[in-house]
């Protein structure tokens, strides 16, 4: 019976041959596109929700303006805000994906956080349009 003798392991190569796995998959994956974090939100939607709270405040502004009653909006201020911070979150994961603003995806989000800000803004600036415009009418009720 032939015994077969243990050789011991050279450390030296045993450690260079992973440092240049190691190299190996670090070259691969340095230049493996990256890939968007998806959030958790369905972005058209809350991209037509911004347009739709757009228009319903801008609208109720102009009536405002204009002397009519204020149109009540079915939606709350709050709600704008929020879904102008969704519609942030997301242009943020994308423009850290990516590494840039340039890139075309981005600057659709981008466009679209532009709408919502003007949603929420709008829609904000409704709060004090609605009770300067009902303390202005008591005002004028009391004066007659």
């Amino acid at each position: 019976m032939v015994r077969k003798e243990k050789r011991p392991l050279d450390l030296p190569v045993v450690f260079s041959l992973l440092a240049m796995v190691l190299a190996a998959l670090y070259i691969i994956y340095s230049y493996w596109p990256p890939v968007p974090s998806r959030p958790n939100i369905n972005v058209l939607e809350e991209y037509v929700k911004a347009v739709m709270y757009l228009n319903k405040s801008a609208l109720a502004i102009e009536s405002e303006l204009a002397g009519y009653p204020i149109q009540a909006l079915d939606f709350t201020p709050e709600e704008a805000v929020t879904n102008r911070n969704k519609l942030e979150m997301y242009v943020d994961n994308l423009s850290h994906a990516y590494g840039s603003m340039d890139t075309f995806i981005v600057q659709v989000a981008r466009s679209y956080l532009y709408v919502a800000e003007a949603s929420s803004n709008s829609s904000l600036a409704l709060v004090p349009l609605n009770n300067t415009g009902k303390e202005l009418k008591e005002a004028l009720a009391l004066l007659a």
